[in-house]
């Protein structure tokens, strides 16, 4: 990936075998994604075209007040925080960002505790949601399913399996990681439900599944599962 500046707007370059030419803004970044064949000046071409667009996507991501950024499902996204007469807090997920509506009289106070709360039960609705469709969806090519599973907060272990209940424990926080991480760590409990320990049978039945496991397990090395 090679940075070029184009006047004002400052770009990568994301070159692919396959695909069309794109422009994605996201939190301040703008990447060019582009097939192999085409040249620099096609590119800038494009970057001069799409100029008013960028800019527009840009100040829209310089009026955020940050907080600190936060991921979901892999994806970085800033956090705005505005202050308004308003009795509870509110959040929106918007494309670039997500917004954070506090009441105005807790404008000019620490306030990263209500902040983090109010991510966490962000991370647990959306688990909620989510997490549904990839257990439906594992069943359904697999034939594998808990006895239940449950959303929980934990910062230790990010998912964890019950040999006795046979049901499956999910931290919240899984929402920071990509589907395909999220399906992995998913599938990787479910083949507890055949083998208590990582035995042979038990990377053999993962490998079905995930042919190249071990990429996974080095992304997710720094996570308990």
């Amino acid at each position: 990936m090679k940075k070029v500046r184009e006047n004002l707007i400052t770009y990568t370059i994301d070159k692919a075998i396959f695909g069309n030419l794109s422009i994605l803004v996201n939190n301040g970044e703008v990447i060019v994604k582009a097939p192999w064949y085409f040249s620099k000046q096609r590119i800038q071409d494009t970057i001069k075209e799409n100029k008013k667009w960028i800019l527009k996507k840009l100040n829209e991501i310089e009026d955020v007040t940050l907080y600190k950024t936060t991921k979901i499902l892999g994806i970085n996204y800033a956090i705005k925080i505005n202050y308004s007469n308003i009795k509870a807090p509110e959040l929106n997920l918007k494309n670039n960002y997500i917004e954070i509506k506090l009441p105005s009289n807790l404008e000019k106070k620490n306030n990263s505790k209500i902040i983090d709360i109010i991510l966490n039960k962000m991370y647990i609705k959306l688990a909620e949601k989510h997490l549904e469709n990839v257990f439906e969806e594992i069943r359904i090519e697999t034939g594998l399913a808990p006895e239940d599973y449950k959303i929980i907060q934990d910062k230790k272990e990010i998912a964890k399996f019950d040999y006795d209940s046979k049901e499956i424990y999910v931290s919240s926080k899984i929402m920071e990681l990509d589907e395909n991480c999220i399906k992995y760590i998913v599938m990787h409990q479910l083949c507890h439900l055949k083998y208590k320990t990582h035995a042979k049978g038990f990377y053999n039945l993962l490998k079905k599944y995930f042919p190249n496991y071990e990429k996974y397990e080095e992304i997710l090395k720094d996570y308990k599962f």
